[in-house]
């Protein structure tokens, strides 16, 4: 029926962006949940951790379990008290709606249990949260609940007769009646009615998991299977009916896309109260959140679609457990709060009275937030045309600039690289011209000081070797620049990796979540640069590197996903090394989904062999890598379930321990609260989990490594002083050979004294075990045979006993891990990645740093077994350990060259958890601004620059900043735009003065303004060797109109 318009109050789309998403926690007292709470709790918690990675979410929750909540959730939902029992904020909480002046009001809509089946004290939940909120309220005239109206945002409404039109809810009421007021109350011009069903519950069957807008004119209908009770099947064809005779409140056509429903037979429940919709959806800021079930074809086709719905927002499944049992789902137990200015288009967060975000709108429209946003989202907006390289790598140096270098100071990344817009640039030429290289053209990256890049130096961290310039790209390296991916800068390290929290020639990384705590374990943890990096949000990945464990435990405590590879599956060639059979590349990224990506690039052939010890090595014959490699990592991500699989968990890494001597790995009671959760996820999923009470690898391993037996394990003897001298020695007069500086041609042009600078009672060093330390001042004279007439060693494949020392690593890992997983029926291993994280004082405070050096601290799990034996693994999120704010991993490994099944179950779990949290003092800083899908057919300008700082007497720690030069231009009728940033922070239009240079197509400009000296850094007095983070960065951006292609230049004043 059509209706009168000019309504009072209108009800914005889902679609549109939101301030804030509003969740219940449920109550022991809820009659539903009674008996199901601790699962609905887990369903509610992931939901939650899956949105606020979108947009803010306020939790509304009865202080009695406020505790209970704040185990569970990330600790960026906030947790508001209010006397709440139901998790349905759907039905019990407000609907918001605009005035005519576009002010938000919330609207009661009379909530009274769902038509009266039960009576408790929810019924002012809506008022109370309003109150609260300080926003103004409207009570509706009629009772309805949430879940029964769905809107299109341009005067549609959809319900059901059977959830409105009853005695218990709207007595002696006519459709006509209702009409006019929803049409006075929610801004609608037409009411499309569903007949539904009564007596069969949910509730009075809700539209919301029947019948979607997925766009105005557009409807997802929900399909049950063929198999399913016929009252469903012919409330499926009614509606069907129904919906494709209608038209909109626009006049158009109602096109009806089906979507079919779990398999209820996969399922124990009652079948009236089940739910397995799909429809049952929540648009966030930027995404979609989706349910899942564990119907492993329905799930994914289910995915798919949605992908296809909705292209450019991230799509996200959460894993229902419990809240399909109890009659609902994603989009019942949320309610989203609309922004008081609405933006249109897809976001990520968007900044109004009610949130805590700091960020401002912006006026195009349109807007992009590189926080949290993955690879395929920055692809699909380059290729969108939505915003340039140029442009990303401006907004991931805003961010380096204002929390990294200045502010915070999080120190992640102290090298930028000069040449980063000049490669982002030809990657925005590239694909205006049609050649864009593939999926990473344009993607800004990091990599850690230990990587080589041709012209850049590469001092893996110690003083030493500050001035040492690589020669070439690393391979990994080189296999990016050739697929366009556009290199930032490089991430901070321990001195020669030889540590993980020890400051080097550039100080130490940061965390973004905790400044308390330290970003990675403080014996192992040599790649906390490239972790906090990535985990903030500089850059959209970031490659790390590993020996012990200095790429997983980094990747714990920032929330990241972490690879290690067994050997020879990705190329180290052109990184240092530490000691040599070890060592792997680690991919640091936010998602699986970001892995997969990096590794169709990086996971592939290298030719050259020298410079990557295992694969050059004669003594071990290794597997042809990737033998099980799909098309496309991305393929794994339809990986099926793990049914049947059978996963071992070492009890000694689950069991709560405290002390510190007794000679068990420290492990916290809340990492073992987490783990009881990771269980459930992977159980969830269909594996069985089995605590393990040995776990040969580490203790059989460790008994012999610690009491030097080591022939015992096949080694020769002292093989690990000769790892740790020898062979370390040699790896490095190689590198240094083959890099070709004539500064440092070898070893023995080296300072060894400045390679590793700390002295033995350093509380840096002192609790490490004397046996773990190299001999730096012995380090040349390793490179002389003194056993054959001092002759020198060339290689280190000359390295004595090696023909021994290799096969034997393999035969271990056979019999201690594979061997071992055959006898107990196991497919994988898994763990937490660590059993507590350090106190960042551990540098200067000694408890802390005798804590920090605690077996379960001091590096992950594992400790250095899983890199001396070539296990490889996947580190996911596990959660957040409440009391520090802190986030820790879970770890899986298996057999060697089983890659590709332990990233399947990696992708699964990551899925069904959700745990990945943004880090809380990194926030946006501000969204970019992007165009409507037009780049104008114009020519960049060229930049021509000349910029200094000078000392000011006006202001004491203030520098004068001057920024001159010329831009040149091609003919065009649009207006050149200017931006100049000053350390993150751009200069108003008033600062910038143009004049036109008469008959030539150009501008000179020149700014003059103050700014704040850069900061002083100890590690920078002490070495004297300024780098980026030392410098004022200045930025200067050109275009020609709003759409033109921008040009770039980057300054570093002393």
């Amino acid at each position: 029926m059509a209706l009168c318009s000019a309504p009072r109050l209108t009800m914005p789309s889902e679609a549109l962006t939101h301030s804030r998403t509003l969740m219940g926690w449920p109550d022991i007292t809820s009659q539903e949940t009674t008996s199901l709470l601790k699962g609905a709790e887990v369903d509610v918690a992931n939901i939650a951790n899956a949105i606020v990675q979108f947009e803010p979410v306020t939790l509304y929750c009865s202080p009695t379990n406020v505790e209970r909540a704040k185990a569970l959730v990330s600790p960026t939902v906030n947790i508001e008290h209010l006397a709440i029992t139901e998790l349905w904020m759907r039905d019990t909480g407000p609907v918001f709606v605009k005035n005519s002046t576009g002010g938000l009001v919330g609207l009661e809509l009379n909530f009274n249990y769902w038509g009266d089946k039960y009576k408790g004290p929810d019924a002012t939940v809506a008022s109370d949260i309003l109150k609260q909120s300080n926003i103004k309220s409207v009570k509706a005239p009629f009772v309805a609940e949430g879940g029964a109206i769905e809107i299109d945002g341009e005067g549609t409404l959809l319900l059901t007769e059977s959830s409105v039109i009853n005695d218990n809810r709207n007595p002696g009421k006519t459709k006509k009646q209702l009409e006019k007021e929803f049409s006075a109350f929610l801004g609608v011009d037409k009411v499309i009615w569903v007949k539904g069903v009564k007596g069969k519950d949910i509730t009075d069957w809700h539209i919301d998991a029947m019948a979607r807008f997925v766009s105005p004119g557009r409807v997802l209908l929900s399909r049950p299977p063929a198999s399913s009770e016929q009252y469903l099947l012919d409330l499926y064809k009614e509606a069907r009916s129904v919906l494709e005779t209608e038209k909109d409140a626009k006049g158009r056509q109602l096109e009806v896309l089906d979507l079919e429903e779990a398999d209820p037979s996969l399922f124990d429940g009652n079948p009236y109260q089940m739910v397995l919709s799909y429809l049952n959806y929540l648009i966030v800021n930027g995404g979609v959140i989706i349910p899942s079930f564990g119907d492993d074809k329905a799930d994914k086709r289910a995915l798919d679609l949605f992908k296809t719905l909705f292209p450019e927002r991230k799509v996200v499944a959460v894993r229902l457990n419990t809240l399909r049992k109890l009659g609902g789902g994603i989009h019942c137990a949320t309610q989203q709060q609309p922004a008081h200015k609405i933006i249109v288009g897809p976001s990520i967060y968007i900044h109004d009275n009610n949130t805590r975000t700091g960020l401002s709108t912006m006026s195009s429209g349109r807007i992009f937030d590189v926080v949290e946003a993955d690879i395929q989202q920055l692809q699909a907006a380059l290729n969108a045309k939505q915003i340039t390289s140029v442009e990303l790598v401006i907004e991931y140096l805003r961010r380096i600039s204002i929390y990294d270098h200045r502010g915070l100071r999080l120190n992640s990344t102290p090298i930028i690289n000069p040449a980063v817009f000049e490669e982002a640039a030809a990657s925005d030429d590239r694909r205006a011209a049609g050649a864009c290289l593939g999926p990473m053209d344009g993607i800004p990256y990091t990599v850690k000081d230990s990587y080589k890049v041709a012209g850049l130096t590469v001092a893996s961290g110690a003083p030493a070797l500050r001035n040492l310039v690589a020669n070439e790209d690393a391979f990994t390296v080189e296999r990016l620049r050739a697929a366009g991916a556009v290199l930032i800068g490089k991430t901070n390290m321990p001195p020669m990796a030889a540590g993980g929290m020890q400051y080097g020639v550039y100080g130490r990384a940061e965390s973004p979540y905790n400044l308390e705590y330290l970003a990675a374990a403080f014996g192992s943890g040599s790649s906390n640069g490239s972790a906090v990096a990535t985990a903030a949000s500089m850059a959209a990945f970031g490659l790390g590197e590993e020996t012990v464990s200095s790429g997983r435990s980094p990747a714990s405590n920032n929330a990241l996903v972490a690879y290690t590879p067994s050997r020879g599956n990705i190329s180290i060639r052109g990184n240092w090394p530490l000691y040599p059979s070890c060592d792997v590349v680690v991919p640091h990224t936010r998602t699986m989904s970001d892995l997969f990506g990096l590794l169709d690039v990086i996971a592939s052939p290298d030719p050259i062999k020298t410079g990557d010890f295992w694969r050059n090595q004669p003594f071990v014959s290794l597997p042809a890598p990737w033998k099980d490699r799909p098309a496309t990592f991305y393929d794994l991500k339809s990986s099926p379930a793990m049914h049947g699989l059978r996963i071992g968990v070492p009890s000694m890494y689950i069991t709560p321990n405290t002390s510190m001597d007794n000679g068990l790995p420290y492990v916290s009671p809340e990492v073992c609260n987490l783990w009881v959760t990771a269980k459930q996820h992977l159980e969830s999923l269909g594996a069985e989990v089995v605590a393990m009470p040995e776990f040969p690898l580490v203790t059989k391993y460790e008994t012999h490594i610690r009491s030097g037996s080591t022939e015992w394990l096949g080694l020769p003897l002292e093989w690990k002083s000769v790892e740790r001298g020898r062979l370390l020695a040699l790896a490095w007069d190689e590198f240094l050979k083959n890099n070709k500086d004539a500064s440092l041609a070898s070893l023995k042009d080296v300072d060894t004294s400045q390679l590793w600078p700390f002295d033995e009672d350093d509380l840096q060093v002192c609790f490490s075990k004397p046996e773990n330390r190299i001999h730096w001042h012995k380090l040349v004279s390793q490179l002389v045979d003194s056993e054959n007439g001092n002759a020198m060693i060339q290689s280190p494949m000359d390295t004595p006993d090696l023909s021994i020392a290799l096969p034997a690593l393999e035969a271990m890992r056979k019999s201690l891990l594979e061997d071992w997983l055959d006898e107990n029926k196991l497919d994988f291993v898994v763990f937490p990645a660590n059993g507590d994280v350090g106190r960042a004082d551990a540098d200067t405070v000694r408890d802390s740093a005798r804590f920090s050096w605690t077996d379960g601290v001091k590096y992950s799990n594992g400790n250095q077994v899983l890199r001396h034996l070539g296990v490889p693994s996947i580190t996911v999120p596990m959660g957040m350990i409440p009391d520090k704010k802190m986030p820790i991993g879970l770890t899986i490994i298996g057999k060697a060259y089983n890659d590709v099944n332990i990233l399947r179950l990696g992708y699964l779990y990551e899925q069904a958890s959700q745990n990945r949290v943004v880090p809380p003092l990194t926030p946006s800083i501000s969204i970019a601004d992007t165009r409507d899908g037009v780049l104008a057919d114009v020519a960049r300008p060229k930049l021509h620059i000349s910029c200094k700082s000078a000392p000011t007497d006006a202001e004491q720690g203030a520098v004068e900043v001057s920024v001159n030069g010329i831009v040149t231009v091609e003919e065009s009728s649009e207006a050149l735009i200017m931006e100049i940033y000053i350390d993150g922070n751009k200069l108003s239009d008033d600062k910038v003065v143009l004049t036109p240079m008469g008959s030539e197509p150009g501008y000179m400009f020149t700014s003059i303004v103050q700014a704040p000296s850069a900061p002083t850094w100890a590690e920078t007095k002490r070495w004297g060797t300024p780098v980026s983070r030392d410098r004022i960065m200045v930025m200067v951006v050109a275009r020609v109109g709003a759409n033109g292609r921008p040009t770039a230049w980057l300054g570093q004043l002393e």
